[in-house]
This record gives structure tokens, sequence and C-alpha cells, in this order.
């Protein structure tokens, strides 16, 4: 059996930057139909630096195939929200969703005022397991999304 060319590929992760915000929306918005942004919402989400916003891009080749974004709470620094999280259909089962996490709770760990890291997620997208792996626990539906699909909340404690 030989290999296939997806198996072979190699991932780089980056720094979310300025310069790969228009990459980041475009993937964003091609893959999260149901949560479409305007353009330019990530330069608003990282503008605001007193919130420590924290990111991180895959790229395979100059092609991004998942990211990973989150800040602090508004009007809790000690809580460190992942906004989002997502793998390139092609790229999923493939450990690339698990780099990420590492990555990011690493990135968000060092942030002194942190006490714990919380997400929210559609209950239909079923990914209670993978957050689970990385020590989050189900808090609750805190509510729903404007098209009324239930709001799964997840906590990890720091």
């Amino acid at each position: 059996m030989h290999p296939t060319m997806e198996t072979l590929t190699i991932i780089s992760l980056r720094t979310v930057q300025r310069k790969t915000f228009h990459d980041v929306e475009r993937f964003h918005n091609s893959h999260f139909t149901r949560s479409l942004r305007t353009a330019g919402w990530l330069s608003e989400f990282s503008a605001d630096i007193s919130r420590f916003p924290r990111g991180f891009i895959a790229f395979s080749g100059n092609r991004p195939v998942g990211f990973v974004i989150g800040r602090t709470v508004l009007d809790d620094t000690s809580n460190f929200n992942l906004v989002s999280l997502l793998v390139h259909p092609d790229f999923r089962g493939k450990g690339l969703a698990g780099t990420l996490m590492k990555k990011f709770l690493s990135s968000a760990r060092r942030l002194k005022s942190v006490k714990k890291i919380t997400l929210h997620f559609r209950e239909g997208n079923e990914l209670e397991k993978l957050y689970a792996k990385y020590g989050f626990s189900l808090i609750d539906s805190d509510g729903s999304y404007s098209d009324g699909e239930n709001r799964i909340l997840m906590e990890m404690p720091l």
C-alpha cells in the first residue's frame, strides 16, 4: 500500500498575525457557513490587546487547513474563551485539531491572570469528546444560537 499525498502533507503552524487575517477570515467563512462573519472581523477581534487575543493557523503549503483563536472574556480576565477551532474536512481525523488545541492551551496557560478556559459550540457539532480529551468538562447548555440550535458550554480550570 502506497501512502497518499494527504498522509505526506507537511503542516506548518503559525501565529495568527495581521498578514494572515484575510486567510483566516476566508477560511472561516467557507467552512462555518452557519456563522458567517463580515470582512475585518478578525482585525476587530485582535485589536483589543488588553484581552490577550491568541490564535494559530495551520497551513498545508500556502493553503489554510485549520485555525484556533481565543481571548479573555471582556469583564472577566480570569476567563479565557476559546472562540473558534476549525479544521478543513480533508484534514480531520489526522490529529490537527489536537495539535492546534495543545498550542492554544499552552499559550493561554502562560497568562498569569487566567484561571479557566471556556468554550461553546453548536450541539449538532458533537465536539464534546474532543474537548473532554483535553480537559474540558461539560457545564450545560447556556442558551441557543439565533437559529434555535442549543449552545453547549464547557470549561477547564487551570
